[in-house]
């Protein structure tokens, strides 16, 4: 936006600052409140983008924390006979597998098979990355701008719900089993070796 900023400088110690005054382009006038509005429809903007980011980031930690339990059970294979002490542990990581994928899907759309890997634009997130299109220029927000920043505020909201959900839910029914089962995802060592002396 016009206006005067400071600008600061540092680097080894030392500081600089000096004010430095950004001005309009004179070859368009644009009022000033246009302009603010527009910066502040940016700013709602990059705000529904940090919250996707922040609600959605620990879908990767649980991703990995997934695949290790499927690795630790993949050391006691299930037992041709008999009952399976790990039963109700793969079972759980089955359950929450299948939720884990399925909010995928519903976040990004489910995975299509074409040239590489490919996600569809009929999750959530493509239908609020498209909602949020502001365009570039310093003019008064439009009226479909404005609309599609606030349905995309709708739809961030859903995701948050969604994920909220799955934590809440399959998650951590997921976690009470493994703590249920006495779980460790060191396997167990029947016979330690001896330590010489």
């Amino acid at each position: 936006l016009p206006g005067s900023y400071e600008l600061t400088v540092r680097f080894q110690g030392e500081s600089r600052t000096v004010t430095v005054e950004v001005r309009p382009d004179p070859r368009i006038e644009i009022p000033m409140a246009d302009r603010i509005a527009k910066d502040e429809l940016r700013a709602m903007r990059e705000q529904v983008l940090a919250e996707l980011h922040r609600c959605t980031k620990p879908l990767a930690r649980v991703a990995k924390e997934l695949e290790l339990v499927r690795q630790r059970l993949a050391l006691d294979p299930k037992p041709k006979q008999g009952d399976d002490p790990l039963a109700a542990v793969r079972d759980a990581l089955r359950t929450v597998d299948e939720a884990h994928k399925a909010l995928l899907d519903q976040l990004w759309g489910p995975k299509q098979k074409k040239q590489g890997i490919v996600r569809g634009e009929d999750g959530l997130i493509a239908a609020t990355m498209n909602a949020m299109r502001v365009s570039g220029t310093d003019d008064a927000p439009n009226a479909a701008e404005r609309t599609g920043v606030a349905r995309a505020q709708q739809k961030a909201a859903e995701v948050q719900q969604q994920v909220a959900a799955f934590f809440a839910g399959p998650l951590t029914t997921f976690r009470a089993a493994l703590a249920t089962a006495d779980f460790d995802l060191l396997p167990k060592l029947d016979d330690a070796p001896a330590v010489k002396r």
